[in-house]
C-alpha cells in the first residue's frame, strides 16, 4: 500500500471575482462600516456643519449646506441602487453562460 497525498482541493466560486481598484475598495469598505456600525454619523456631520455656519451667522451658508447634503444622499443612492442593478444583471448573464 503507498500513501498518496491528498489531491489538492481546487477553490470553485460561484460568481467570477471582480478587481476593483484600491480608492473604490476603501470608500465602498468606509461606506459600508458608516453604514452598518455609525449609522448617524453622515446626519452628525451634516448638523455640526450647519451649526457652525449658523454660529458665523451665515443663515444662507446653512441652508445651502443642508440642500447639499440631500442632494448628495439622493445622488449616493440612486448610485448604488444602479451598481446593485448592474451587479445583479451581470450575475444573471454570468448564471445563462454557465448553464449552456
Amino acid at each position: 500500500m503507498t500513501s498518496q497525498a491528498p489531491k489538492p482541493h481546487k477553490f470553485v466560486t460561484k460568481q467570477p471575482r471582480k478587481i476593483i481598484p484600491e480608492e473604490d475598495y476603501q470608500s465602498t469598505l468606509a461606506h459600508i462600516v458608516t453604514r452598518d456600525f455609525y449609522p448617524a454619523l453622515p446626519g452628525l456631520r451634516r448638523d455640526a456643519a450647519i451649526i457652525e455656519a449658523r454660529g458665523r451667522g451665515d443663515i444662507a451658508g446653512a441652508v445651502a449646506i443642508r440642500r447639499a447634503a440631500r442632494k448628495e444622499e439622493m445622488a449616493r443612492e440612486r448610485e448604488w441602487e444602479e451598481d446593485l442593478k448592474e451587479d445583479a444583471e451581470s450575475d444573471i448573464g454570468m448564471g445563462d453562460s454557465l448553464v449552456r
